[in-house]
């Protein structure tokens, strides 16, 4: 939703001129920069489904700031939230999809992963312009929040109760002596 919706809610808020929208995105996107480079760091302290609920928080907090603040500075300290979030986002993804996936799938499943992102960012302005029509796009950043939240709580929960894969089942050679003679 970011890079469709953000450009016309700053200047709907604050009045920005498109050098800094492009400056805000950027921060945005420097924030997820720097905090994929603590992945290695976090993913050995928590599990990977943790990651998710956090990744998931750090979005939600993100666009619910985004979506409440009427000043260019409170949208920026929102996008740094939104893009630790997908900072960790990609990167937790990568590795576990690589991790559980035999290795004769694995560059099909990486690329779904991939797929569905693109795909994602082609809908969201289709899913959410009417929506943001209809309620602002104010509120449809607080929305979108608040189905973050919802999406880091059930991860949270996961943590609970699910114990996820560490790797990909390696594949079984069929036995020699299994094999009918002739």
């Amino acid at each position: 939703m970011t890079p469709v919706q953000l450009p016309f809610y700053l200047e709907s808020q604050t009045g920005a001129s498109a050098t800094l929208v492009g400056a805000a995105l950027a921060t945005m996107t420097f924030s997820g920069g720097v905090v994929s480079l603590f992945y290695g760091r976090i993913r050995r302290s928590v599990g990977v489904i943790a990651l998710v609920a956090l990744t998931f928080s750090f979005m939600s907090v993100g666009y619910v700031v985004i979506g409440i603040s009427e000043t260019l500075l409170g949208i920026l300290a929102g996008l740094a939230l939104t893009g630790a979030g997908i900072g960790f986002l990609l990167p937790n993804l990568n590795t576990w999809i690589a991790a559980v996936t035999p290795e004769a799938v694995r560059g099909r499943a990486l690329s779904g992963l991939t797929s569905a992102i693109f795909i994602g960012q082609f809908l969201s302005p289709i899913v959410t312009r009417p929506v943001s029509e209809t309620v602002g796009l104010g509120a449809t950043f607080l929305g979108v929040g608040v189905v973050l939240a919802g999406g880091a709580v059930a991860f949270a929960l996961a943590t609970v109760y699910v114990t996820p894969p560490t790797e990909s089942e390696p594949e079984v050679e069929p036995n020699p002596a299994d094999r009918p003679t002739q």
